[in-house]
């Protein structure tokens, strides 16, 4: 919104619209919790951990700092502050040795969870060029609560046991679910152009060659 400038410097704007890169983390993670709970629960709990282990560590510098604001005297001869201090330092490696090995360990975690990371990306590239059906006809306007549905329900379909075959077989059954729950909401007329738009909007760098042929993926 126009704002005066006296009025922008006492109000927080925020922006609560749908972003790509926003819904292909919310799918990644919906994809997760279906396919591979473990794993979501584990990184939730890791991530969890870390930050305690963060508060914990910034408390230790609090109190060290305030251990020698309070000081008396000399600090070399302050036998009982500087058994306080090595203590702090011992916890303060140990708490960093945590913290590194809970990072390798969530870095391990984020290469797992990636696997699924097209099928939400699809998702994302889906949800965009239904969204700019709008613009065709201002009835065109679908909710992303109703896209979460037809996703989930593309997460239920039967499929491959495991892996990238799996994650291509819930790729074709989502487009294929979305394709159809959308042609029910849309005038006879519009289906094939929604066809060409749907096409158009997954394949983008292909259809923009000029030379030589490229035949999108299915």
């Amino acid at each position: 919104p126009d704002l005066p400038p006296s009025s922008v410097a006492l109000i927080s704007i925020v922006n609560f619209s749908t972003t790509r890169a926003g819904l292909t983390g919310q799918l990644l993670a919906v994809t997760i919790q279906h396919e591979k709970p473990q794993l979501e629960e584990r990184k939730s709990a890791l991530l969890a951990k870390e930050e305690s282990q963060k508060v914990e560590l910034n408390k230790l510098e609090e109190s060290l700092l305030q251990e020698l604001a309070n000081a008396q005297g000399s600090i070399l001869e302050n036998k009982t502050l500087i058994e306080s201090l090595n203590q702090t330092k011992k916890n303060s490696v140990v708490i960093m040795e945590a913290l590194t090995e809970s990072q390798n360990l969530q870095a391990s975690l984020d290469e797992e969870r990636n696997i699924y990371l097209k099928l939400a990306e699809t998702g994302a590239t889906l949800y965009f060029v239904i969204k700019s059906l709008s613009a065709v006809n201002c009835m065109y306007r679908f909710s992303l609560t109703s896209f979460l549905t037809v996703f989930k329900e593309a997460l239920q379909a039967k499929a491959s046991s495991g892996g990238k075959d799996r994650i291509e077989s819930l790729v074709c059954t989502l487009k294929v679910l979305l394709y159809e729950s959308i042609c029910r909401s849309l005038f006879k007329a519009d289906r094939l152009m929604f066809a060409m738009h749907l096409v158009h909007g997954m394949h983008q760098k292909c259809l923009m060659r000029v030379s030589g042929s490229c035949l999108p993926d299915r």
